[in-house]
């Protein structure tokens, strides 16, 4: 039996790998296949190319920039996300309509979003560099930032 989320992925991949104009940008090395299927989502959405300005991290970078912990990033399954022309608040609400997204972020002074295949979460970071969490309680302490 073909499971359809990996199936759905895999051609999502092809497709990205098939079309250069559709190609993702910026630090995309490694990243987790569902998450690749997600930015492809986001892409053929808004017809235009997604801009990963954070990708798979390091334990020192990550450390480095002040990221959580247990980020995503550090198992290649989060990236931070812009589209141009798009503004961070629109992006973010579409993301949050994905059935198969995980974490949805925002960040106060950032144009990026940010993405990833964890638990269903979101989180807004303001602009006194506190978070507010939203979604599900239980997960609040899995910034993926």
């Amino acid at each position: 039996m073909v499971n359809l989320r990996t199936a759905a992925t895999l051609l999502a991949c092809l497709a990205l790998a098939s079309q250069p104009a559709w190609a993702l940008e910026g630090k995309t090395q490694g990243l987790n296949r569902h998450l690749v299927g997600i930015l492809w989502h986001i892409q053929h959405h808004y017809g235009r190319q997604v801009n990963v300005t954070s990708g798979c991290r390091s334990y020192s970078h990550n450390r480095r920039i002040g990221g959580a912990r247990e980020s995503f990033h550090l198992r290649c399954q989060a990236a931070d996300i812009k589209v141009t022309g798009v503004g961070k608040d629109q992006l973010a609400r579409y993301v949050r309509g994905l059935s198969d997204r995980g974490g949805v972020g925002l960040y106060c002074h950032d144009a990026s979003i940010h993405v990833d295949t964890g638990p269903r979460r979101e989180w807004i970071w303001n602009c006194h560099g506190h978070r507010i969490n939203h979604g599900h309680p239980a997960h609040s302490r899995l910034a993926s930032g």
